[in-house]
């Protein structure tokens, strides 16, 4: 464990083991071994801090200590290697630099010396960047790696996060100074997890090596809640986060990092490949619980409502927590336990139920669903039966027609409550040329007989049908609730253009999109959003006016929970 001292002293206790179950070992006994810091510059390489020569004790453990070690956020960080009297290297290992007066917990195994070489590989990249060392970690959560294997992914590192993740972020206005916040947090984060979490982890599978390999599942798992935290600490709108990775994964799947990735050995690429998927979903659903937790507390929910979403929420982690030690050995050891179509067919339907699990906990009660029309009634001063039948049921991924999440029960009722209160709600409606209705939203539209109100009943009557948002003022709504449903419709139109992309009758891409496609599907939600947000005003009483967080959070809970 790190403990940096007021005197800049760092003690650095090791018990040097290996944490796969049936191979630990530690040092031997009475030997003498050679102990080197060293410290990552801004260009990747490497500077020596210092060497101190130690003896192992009847343990097998070594103590030493350093002066004058470096610290964040001069240094993002520090490498330890052990040397046997042979000059052999025994161990290496890698921790973020504590801020001054910090600590940090190592641990060193037969992983972390692979994924210390992936540190000194950011030579080749020619950068300290965090983003790339960590997207290295994901890359290598199986110690069987070569030196070309090592190098093949520094060069996938420059071209899918250098030229990918990071240029994405940049060219949708993340500012450099966001950026360089993104990259700090990684290493060091005083309000959120960080990788010294990561590093503590090995540590935790050194001193445990029974759990060792849950351990490391929970490292990898663990590395997207850190970019989670790092970008709230710099601002970054999440949902770019989860685009920028598709636009690296394009860049390796089909781009300039394709010779590299191609280099890899193919069970090595099925690892990185899973591996990406789950810190790809893990990042989705950890993004969900925050955006909507937010969302719900801005909005006013139910100490009911939010206790059942974050129970539901923990119990979705868990149930990922359990599948990830479940899985972890095709990860960490593909040659043995190879991914074959079979398993990941199994992988990919546990992970999917763990989900249907999670939206069955968050549905609505019938009592909560009737008390909320009752609510909107009131404000609107109509009766219940006037307000339309499908005003807290949809259908969900299943076809199942099934009462609203809680999240959208949530928003209706606090639409309610200041319309009670003396407010109003008011929304520019997007317009179905700059915000086309996908085809897979046919049904939405208006018949040249005005005596038909469906697209079939139109057609075989010899109408013409014209797919157009729907005027719910001109239907006779009150006006804040034409608003609302306004709001419901531009945001469902905006989800419904994203997954058009998996639809099979889809020209563009048969249901089967590139990552370029899943990219720039993202790209668009995200700023449809922004527009369905800018349109709206209102006040919560007659005088304060809606504030952007409750715009914000009204689009947020608005959209079913979806990790895509």
């Amino acid at each position: 464990m790190f403990v940096l001292k007021r005197q800049y002293l760092i003690i650095l206790f090791l018990m040097i083991v290996l944490a796969i179950p049936g191979k630990s070992f530690a040092l031997t006994a009475g030997a003498t071994y050679s102990v080197t810091l060293e410290k990552m510059n801004s260009d990747g390489t490497l500077t020596e801090v210092g060497t101190t020569t130690v003896t192992a004790d009847s343990q097998g453990k070594i103590t030493f200590n350093f002066t004058d070690v470096p610290t964040n956020p001069t240094t993002h960080f520090l490498v330890i290697t052990v040397k046997d009297s042979k000059n052999n290297v025994v161990r290496r290992s890698f921790v973020p630099a504590p801020p001054q007066g910090g600590t940090t917990e190592l641990g060193v195994n037969n992983l972390s010396d692979k994924q210390t070489d992936i540190l000194q590989a950011a030579s080749l990249v020619g950068s300290d960047d965090p983003i790339v060392i960590a997207f290295g970690l994901i890359f290598t959560r199986t110690p069987y790696l070569t030196d070309s294997d090592i190098q093949n992914i520094a060069y996938l590192g420059n071209e899918c996060i250098i030229n990918g993740f990071e240029k994405f972020l940049t060219d949708n206005g993340v500012t450099s100074s966001q950026l360089t916040a993104f990259k700090d947090a990684l290493a060091y984060n005083a309000n959120g997890k960080d990788l010294s979490d990561f590093t503590a982890l090995f540590k935790s599978a050194v001193d445990n090596p029974a759990q060792a390999e849950d351990d490391m599942s929970r490292a990898a798992g663990l590395i997207a809640d850190i970019f989670i935290d790092a970008a709230a600490e710099a601002g970054i709108d999440l949902a770019l986060v989860l685009a920028a990775d598709d636009a690296a994964g394009g860049i390796a799947d089909s781009g300039a990092g394709a010779q590299y990735f191609q280099n890899l050995s193919s069970q090595f690429q099925t690892a990185i490949n899973q591996s990406m998927m789950t810190f790809h979903m893990r990042l989705a659903f950890v993004r969900l619980a925050k955006e909507y937790a937010e969302a719900m507390t801005a909005l006013n929910a139910s100490g009911t409502q939010v206790e059942t979403f974050n129970t539901a929420m923990s119990n979705l982690f868990t149930a990922m927590e359990t599948l990830d030690k479940k899985y972890a050995k095709y990860f960490t050891d593909p040659e043995n336990n190879p991914m074959t179509q079979q398993v990941q067919q199994q992988m990919d339907s546990d992970y999917s139920q763990a989900f249907t699990t999670f939206m069955t906990a968050i549905t609505s009660t019938d009592a909560d669903i009737a008390q909320m029309r009752q609510n909107m009634a009131n404000a609107l001063n109509i009766s219940v039966s006037q307000l339309p039948s499908d005003v807290g049921k949809y259908y969900d991924y299943t076809g199942q027609y099934v009462n609203w999440p809680i999240p959208q029960v949530v928003v209706t009722n606090w639409v309610a409550g200041i319309l009670s209160a003396g407010g109003d709600l008011t929304y520019t409606r997007l317009d179905d040329s700059t915000y086309p209705i996908p085809d897979s939203m046919g049904w939405l539209g208006v018949c040249s007989d005005t005596n038909y109100a469906d697209q079939q009943s139109c057609e075989s009557n010899g109408g013409t049908w014209t797919k157009q948002r729907t005027d719910y003022t001109q239907m006779g709504f009150p006006l804040s609730f034409a608003a609302l449903m306004g709001i419901q419709e531009d945001v469902n139109i905006a989800e419904m253009t994203r997954d058009y992309l998996y639809d099979q009758n889809n020209p563009q891409t048969n249901g089967q999109p590139t990552w370029e496609q899943e990219r720039q599907a993202k790209l668009v939600l995200v700023n449809t959003l922004n527009a369905i947000i800018s349109n709206i005003g209102g006040t919560t009483d007659g005088n304060t006016a809606i504030s952007n967080a409750q715009k914000k959070a009204l689009v947020r809970l608005m959209l079913p929970p979806n990790p895509n």
